[in-house]
C-alpha cells in the first residue's frame, strides 16, 4: 500500500514531459532542435549537438536522451577528466531517462551499468531486469567493451525488494521504475588507494570505465580535493550532511570544474536522507533552475520538508509563502477561474501533506539532467503542460555562496 502511495505521489509531482518540442530561447532560428542536433551529432560537432539534443530531450524526444548519453560515454564532453575520456556516470543520467521511456539500447546500457557498477551500485537483479526489458524491446546486444572487467555479481537487495522487481518485470513497464540512484564520483578520487578500496567495497566502479588503479590527473585545488576525499565514502553511504558538503565542493569548484547539475544530484540525495539545509537549498535550485529542471511544486514540497524536519534551519515561512504565491500565479495563468483556484489549493495542500511522509521524501526525485559547463543553459519559451514546471535548467549558474554551509 505504501509503495502504491509513493508511486502515486511521484506521478502527481513528476508527471510526464510534454510531447511538444520547444523552440530555442537562445537561438529562435532553430524550430526543430532534435533534427538539427542529430545532424550535428552525425557530423561530429558535439559542442553544437549537445544543447540542441538536451532541449529536444526536455520535449520528451527519447532518442535525444540516448544520444546525450552517447556524447558522454564516447568521451566527447569538453570537460572530461582526460582528453577523450569517457564519463559513464553522466551518460547514465541520460540513458536512465531514455530506458524508462522505452529505448531498447538504453535498456542494454542500464543492464551493463548495473553489472559493472558504472554510476550505480552493482546489482545483478536490476541488471537482469533491464536486460529482460531490452530483450522484449528487440534491442541489439552491445559490443564487447574493451575496458570492461568481469566483477563478481551482486545479488543482495539494495533499494527495492525482489518481490517489487518481480511485479515490475511481470508488468513489462520500465517506466514505472524509479530513477536510478546515480553516484557521480570524480575520477581523481580513485588515486587514493583507501578511497578506491572503499568505493569497490560499495560496489562502484570508476566513471571513466578505466581500471581502478589506473593513474588519473590530480586537481590543483588541494584543499577542496582533501575535503572531497574526506567526504566521498560517507556521501556514497547516503550520510545526509556529508552528501550536502560533497555537493558544495562540486557546486563551487576548486577540485573539479563547478557544475550545478552534478551538485544537484548530491544535494537531492542529502535532502532525501534528511538534511534540512539540503531540503531548503534544493527548493531554491528547483525554482531558479540551478542544475535541476525548474519546478515550483516540487520546490514547495522541499521547502515544506525543511520546515518540518526537527532541529532544522530557521523557519522558512517567508520562502514558503513566496513559493505558494508563485505557484498560484502559474496555475491561474494556465487554468483561469474557479477551476484554477481549486487546482492550486489541491496542489499546495498535497505538497504539505506529502512532505510529512518520510517514505515519500525518500522516494521523491526531481528531473535531473547533466550537460557540461560553457553552454548558456536550456531556456525555452515553451512551458510544459503542467503549469508549475518548465523546460529550463543551467549547469553554469551557481547560487549565492551565502546559501552554502561551506562559506
Amino acid at each position: 500500500m505504501m509503495l502504491r502511495r509513493i508511486g502515486l505521489a511521484c506521478a502527481l509531482l513528476l508527471g510526464v514531459p510534454s510531447q511538444a518540442l520547444a523552440q530555442s530561447y537562445t537561438d529562435p532560428r532553430t524550430p526543430n532542435p532534435g533534427a538539427v542536433g542529430r545532424a550535428a551529432f552525425a557530423a561530429g560537432d558535439f559542442a553544437k549537438a549537445a544543447p540542441l539534443l538536451a532541449e529536444a530531450a526536455l520535449g520528451a524526444d527519447v532518442e535525444a536522451h540516448r544520444l546525450m548519453g552517447d556524447i558522454y560515454s564516447g568521451g566527447h564532453a569538453p570537460e572530461a577528466s582526460v582528453p577523450g575520456g569517457r564519463d559513464e556516470c553522466a551518460a547514465l543520467v541520460w540513458d536512465d531517462h531514455a530506458a524508462r521511456m522505452g529505448d531498447g539500447l538504453a535498456m542494454r546500457r542500464m543492464a551493463r551499468a548495473y553489472r559493472r557498477g558504472w554510476g550505480v551500485k552493482r546489482d545483478e537483479r536490476l541488471a537482469a531486469l533491464w536486460a529482460g526489458f531490452a530483450d522484449e524491446a528487440g534491442a541489439a546486444a552491445l559490443l564487447a567493451d574493451p575496458f570492461a572487467q568481469s566483477p563478481d555479481p551482486i545479488d543482495k537487495p539494495r533499494y527495492m525488494a525482489q518481490s517489487v522487481l518481480d511485479l515490475i518485470g511481470d508488468a513489462g513497464k520500465p517506466g514505472i521504475l524509479p530513477a536510478a540512484e546515480i553516484y557521480l564520483v570524480p575520477p581523481f578520487l580513485w588515486n587514493d588507494p583507501d578511497i578506491a578500496s572503499g568505493l569497490l567495497e560499495r560496489s562502484l566502479a570508476p566513471c571513466d570505465a578505466r581500471a581502478p588503479d589506473a593513474p588519473r590527473a590530480q586537481p590543483e585545488g588541494r584543499v577542496a580535493a582533501a575535503l572531497m576525499k574526506g567526504l566521498v565514502l560517507k556521501a556514497v553511504d547516503n550520510v545526509a550532511h556529508a552528501a550536502l558538503l560533497f555537493s558544495d565542493a562540486i557546486l563551487f569548484g576548486g577540485a573539479v570544474p563547478p557544475n550545478s547539475c552534478v551538485a544537484g544530484l548530491w544535494m537531492e540525495r542529502a535532502a532525501r536522507y534528511g538534511d534540512p539545509n539540503a531540503a531548503y537549498r534544493l527548493s531554491h535550485l528547483l525554482i531558479t533552475a540551478y542544475g535541476l529542471r525548474e519546478d515550483t511544486a516540487i520546490a514547495l514540497f522541499w521547502a515544506e520538508v525543511a520546515r518540518l524536519i526537527p532541529a532544522g534551519i530557521k523557519d522558512p515561512a517567508d520562502w514558503i509563502d513566496f513559493l505558494k504565491t508563485e505557484l498560484e500565479i502559474q496555475v491561474q495563468l494556465n487554468v483561469p477561474g474557479d477551476e484554477g483556484v481549486r487546482k492550486y489549493q489541491e496542489l499546495q495542500e498535497s505538497m504539505n501533506k506529502l512532505a510529512r511522509d518520510t517514505q515519500v521524501r525518500r522516494a521523491m526525485r526531481a528531473n535531473n539532467y547533466i550537460i557540461w559547463r560553457g553552454v548558456d543553459g536550456i531556456y525555452t519559451e515553451y512551458q510544459s503542460t503542467r503549469a508549475y514546471s518548465s523546460n529550463r535548467f543551467n549547469c553554469d549558474r551557481s547560487p549565492p555562496r551565502g546559501l552554502s554551509p561551506l562559506h
